[in-house]
């Protein structure tokens, strides 16, 4: 279910930037997070360009989805999905991606550790990239307040991810992305991992089918309010890495993208690059 916080019908690609929000029982933080967006569009920090919002509630247990409600209405252009039960962060950055009308699709955490005028740098690399990611761990990236649990965790999951998986990326974890939307559907719409390892998912499927992924450094504040679980998470998180891993060769479904059109190439490496030219860049 949709939650319209403009009217009309919305034509594909009527905006520059479409910014997802993933949120599953934020009712306590919510309202700061948005805040924080709704000042950094304002100030004019994303530069002069088209933007949609969306929330997407992730089936929240309590009132962050009607919360949410209230408080995209004061920002043009938005809308809150509600998403019946609980699927994970990265089936409702799915949905999001599914109703966005922008050239390019940004998905940010609610807490925003990552501050949204930091979103310039990520649009600035799409000029020559399909995808940009967020990295804590580059030259000129920056973390304040973590914790020593949070700075082991995301370590050694990173060395595992480097073992089994074997991406060359420095900070797969890092909850601000962006996507040519030509690239975000291809990436997104068959996706078999939806919980934390959801990004390494995308990643491996960017990798195997040679889209540009361009690492860009960012400063990440750590806010209160975070829910991970020691134990529970991380097992989840090896499960659905050694499923990533057993998948590692598979040929990315991208037909229903296709469907009608003539090909010079059935490789899914030319397909997406031929869909990703046809959208055109949010740069030029």
């Amino acid at each position: 279910m949709i939650d319209h916080g403009y009217e009309g019908k919305l034509e594909s690609n009527e905006f520059d930037l479409t910014i997802i929000i993933p949120v599953f029982n934020e009712v306590r933080r919510i309202a700061d997070g948005l805040e924080v967006l709704k000042a950094s569009i304002e100030r004019g920090e994303l530069g002069g360009i088209s933007i949609e919002v969306f929330v997407v509630d992730d089936g929240s247990t309590d009132d962050t989805a009607d919360k949410a409600t209230k408080l995209v209405a004061s920002l043009p252009h938005s809308a809150v999905i509600r998403l019946p039960k609980n699927r994970g962060k990265g089936a409702a950055i799915r949905a999001g991606i599914n109703q966005a009308r922008g050239k390019v699709v940004a998905f940010m955490d609610v807490d925003m550790a990552v501050h949204p005028s930091q979103l310039v740098t990520l649009l600035d690399a799409l000029g020559e990239s399909d995808v940009a990611i967020g990295s804590r761990s580059l030259p000129g990236s920056a973390t304040r307040g973590d914790t020593f649990h949070r700075v082991v965790m995301g370590r050694t999951f990173t060395r595992i991810v480097k073992l089994l998986i074997d991406l060359p990326y420095r900070d797969t974890q890092c909850g601000f992305k962006t996507f040519r939307i030509s690239a975000a559907r291809i990436l997104f719409h068959d996706t078999g991992i939806d919980r934390f390892a959801f990004d390494v998912d995308v990643l491996a499927r960017a990798h195997r089918m040679g889209l540009r992924v361009t690492e860009i450094p960012v400063v990440w504040v750590q806010v209160r309010g975070s829910r991970i679980r020691p134990v529970a998470d991380p097992i989840s998180m090896m499960a659905d890495l050694f499923r990533i891993r057993r998948r590692r060769h598979d040929r990315p479904n991208v037909d229903p993208f296709f469907s009608g059109r003539t090909r010079e190439s059935n490789s899914a490496p030319d397909q997406a690059r031929s869909m990703s030219t046809q959208s055109g860049r949010m740069v030029e």
